[in-house]
């Protein structure tokens, strides 16, 4: 966390002085590389550089990149495939079986969310950054969201088995600015889908929920929720949970409902492990097992909340 701290703070001071800046963040690789996905190097226009991306190999080469995005002021997608025998082709020499991808952005845009991701590391609370690296729609490259609403962050979470074709962040921060009491989810299901039925008191219980594929509220929302239960990981029923919990005290359910938000159902679940089904019978069992004392009070609660 320290680099990334340190990245954070020169982002601020820097910019604080009027200098401009681009920053280079591994958004993939393939193969052998020295570091992963995330890891970021901010370029000044003078002076030295902040952060490390390859143990020096690429650095210099990157920096000649950020200097023609602060020329130029838009950023761009950039590929160093290292795996190519002949190093006279690739000129660098490295030594490492891999290729990365880094997104470079000129930083004044990294510069409005630093200050947030610097107090959420230091209070370590939990925050989310988006931003967009391409779109066919007016959503624009390199547009960031750290989640400030007014005076309330965002806290979003979203599954690596969700396609994204589009801004869904400017709607989430609509509905929050509209009603910070919301909870949302990709999509609100209130019918039966089988894993959200219940008999409690020998009534049976359709209870609706965000899946869990995006969720977001505000950072004091979830706070108060809070978090995810530990005692459903690593998955299955932790949406449910958190679904009621946010209903019984007093959120509204919201779904997004985008047409270019696609989750490819359990892709990625069904590769970690095939044995999901007896996960997800244990965590109904932990479910009920956690609510059905206070099934009377919630549905009180929840009529209270929307009478």
């Amino acid at each position: 966390m320290s680099e990334l701290t340190d990245v954070l703070q020169a982002i601020e001071s820097l910019s604080a002085r009027g200098q401009r800046l681009a920053l280079a963040t591994i958004v993939a690789v393939r193969g052998s590389t020295y570091r992963r996905p995330g890891a970021r190097l901010l370029v000044p226009e003078e002076g030295e550089l902040v952060g490390n991306i390859s143990g020096g190999c690429l650095e210099n080469d990157v920096a000649d990149v950020a200097k023609i995005v602060m020329r130029e002021g838009m950023a761009r997608i950039v590929s160093f495939d290292l795996t190519a025998d002949d190093d006279a082709v690739w000129g660098w020499g490295l030594g490492c079986n891999g290729a990365i991808e880094l997104f470079v952005e000129p930083a004044d845009k990294a510069a409005e969310v630093a200050g947030a991701l610097r107090m959420a590391l230091e209070e370590e609370r939990p925050i989310c950054m988006v931003t967009v690296l391409d779109s066919t729609t007016n959503a624009r490259t390199g547009a960031k969201t750290a989640i400030n609403t007014h005076d309330a962050d965002i806290v979003i979470f979203l599954s690596n088995d969700v396609i994204v074709r589009g801004d869904f962040i400017t709607p989430i921060k609509k509905i929050i600015e509209n009603n910070p009491k919301s909870f949302i989810g990709g999509r609100v299901l209130y019918y039966d889908t089988g894993w959200n039925t219940f008999d409690f008191d020998g009534k049976r219980t359709v209870i609706p929920y965000c899946e869990g594929w995006l969720l977001a509220c505000t950072s004091d929302a979830w706070k108060e929720l809070g978090g995810f239960d530990p005692i459903f990981h690593p998955y299955d029923m932790e949406d449910i949970d958190i679904s009621l919990m946010a209903t019984s005290l007093g959120y509204d359910l919201v779904g997004l409902d985008l047409p270019y938000l696609q989750h490819i159902s359990g892709a990625t679940i069904a590769k970690v492990n095939p044995n999901r089904q007896a996960i997800t019978i244990r965590n109904k069992q932990r479910f009920y097992d956690k609510w059905k004392e206070r099934w009377p009070e919630i549905l009180d609660e929840m009529e209270k909340a929307h009478a």
